[in-house]
């Protein structure tokens, strides 16, 4: 009898964990030969995006160590010039975390929507959950793999460019910028395991039911609770500034680290709200659709301009600091305000880097997932013209509001510390971060109108 079961088995069956995961690769390329075109770009943008914020962090914390190893340490001794320097980059550093793990989060859920209904469709079909979980968890970190080696050899090429801007009246150097194998390895390393976790929550959805992956659910609104949340950091912030300081320079940053993150936690709550209100006050149908759209996913649309927010946040800060060293020069640190400003182009270059991949990234990703939507209007007799005017005021509402919040942000963390007014210069660097931010936001959606064409096309 067992030999007359085995007999009937499929003749590519195989009752191996390795022949059953190699089965259900196959199945699922063969479910995705559909969308071929569509999984191929999502997998590149996906790629590029983690080599993109790889290559960010392993720049930026290098810049760290090498303001840290001329200080002699990350804590030097009070009075040594070089001590500001190591705040200042300290400093930097807690503001451009916040951007590049956003953009690690981009790129780890880039596919989720496809893949989440390529494996419900295995499910459906008799996968195991334990079959689904290892094809997951394969391709995501394949994914992250390449990426993060992609990132940490544009981290090595960018170490001799980088190394010869001048600090304190002498060039960084390149060999102050490596890190070393093992720091480069472990934030690689870093990149696949974000890569993981994301690729984690897909499981979470398909294993359990497949049937509700398929369907498709509209996020949840933002609470209130945001807006409660980002009035106590800043409170606190404002309020005790003083105290905040004497309990030490760590203290301090860590402060400062939670009110530049306040941002993205208030962010989708007021790009919510005011897309209901335009949505109500609308008299164009473009307006009413763009409004809808960021009303349904307002999350979404704050990842596509917080990198650039913050931007607007890095100018103001940074202009407040050179205005108020340029007024109270310091002999021991003489070049301190001219190095404040490239320290400001730097942090606003990989932010811009950091910006556009973001920004690119989430416009088309949703693209294809409103493919249908878009063919829909097409059929229905809306011009090309006008489904591209749709999509510009999806970033231009949520990137005004964003340009206030950055701007209030921008004043009440400089307030307490900064006694003077920006100057000419200041302003400059003010008025160029937020220009140059719905610069790079209209060009990002614009780089994938091609995919909108496309996408009528097929209609």
């Amino acid at each position: 009898m067992s030999a007359r079961r085995r007999s009937a088995q499929p003749a590519g069956a195989s009752t191996s964990g390795v022949g059953s995961l190699r089965t259900v690769w196959t199945i699922s390329r063969m479910v995705a030969r559909g969308r071929q075109a569509q999984d191929s770009l999502s997998g590149v943008l996906s790629v590029l995006a983690f080599a993109v914020a790889t290559a960010a962090l392993l720049v930026t914390a290098g810049g760290l160590q090498a303001f840290a190893r001329r200080a002699g340490g990350l804590d030097p001794e009070v009075g040594d010039p070089a001590a500001i320097y190591v705040v200042l980059a300290v400093v930097a550093t807690a503001l451009l975390v916040v951007p590049i793990r956003t953009l690690g989060g981009v790129a780890a859920r880039l596919a989720l929507a496809r893949r989440d209904q390529r494996l419900a469709a295995l499910r459906l079909a008799g996968a195991t959950s334990g079959q689904v979980t290892a094809l997951t968890l394969l391709e995501a970190g394949m994914q992250a793999a390449v990426g993060a080696g992609a990132g940490v050899a544009a981290y090595a090429v960018a170490l001799v460019p980088v190394g010869l801007l001048r600090f304190d009246g002498r060039a960084l150097g390149a060999g102050d910028l490596w890190l070393g194998v093992p720091i480069v390895l472990a934030v690689a390393l870093g990149v696949v395991l974000l890569a993981l976790g994301a690729a984690g929550s897909t499981l979470a959805r398909v294993v359990v039911t497949p049937l509700g992956v398929a369907a498709r659910h509209t996020p949840r609104a933002q609470s209130v609770l945001r807006l409660v949340l980002a009035l106590v950091v800043a409170a606190v912030w404002t309020l005790g500034f003083q105290l905040l300081g004497q309990a030490g320079t760590g203290v301090l940053v860590l402060a400062m680290v939670a009110m530049v993150a306040t941002v993205n936690v208030v962010g989708p709550w007021f790009v919510q709200v005011s897309a209901r209100i335009a949505a109500r006050a609308a008299r164009r149908p473009t307006t009413l659709l763009a409004a809808r759209r960021i009303a349904d996913d307002p999350q979404t649309t704050w990842r596509s301009v917080g990198a650039l927010c913050l931007g607007v946040i890095v100018a103001a800060c940074g202009g407040a600091m050179a205005s108020a060293f340029s007024a109270r020069p310091d002999p021991a640190t003489p070049h301190l305000a001219d190095d404040l400003v490239t320290g400001c182009a730097v942090a606003l270059t990989i932010l811009a880097l950091v910006a556009v991949t973001s920004s690119g990234v989430v416009h088309a990703t949703r693209v294809y997932d409103q493919r249908g939507t878009l063919q829909a209007q097409a059929l229905a007799g809306t011009p090309l013209s006008q489904l591209r005017a749709v999509r510009r005021r999806e970033v231009t509402l949520p990137l005004t509001v964003g340009v206030g919040l950055a701007t209030l942000q921008g004043g009440l963390l400089m307030a307490p510390a900064a006694a003077t007014a920006f100057n000419a210069g200041a302003l400059v660097l003010f008025a160029a971060s937020i220009v140059g931010s719905f610069v790079v936001a209209l060009a990002s959606v614009r780089a994938s109108d091609g995919l909108v064409r496309e996408a009528v096309a097929m209609a």
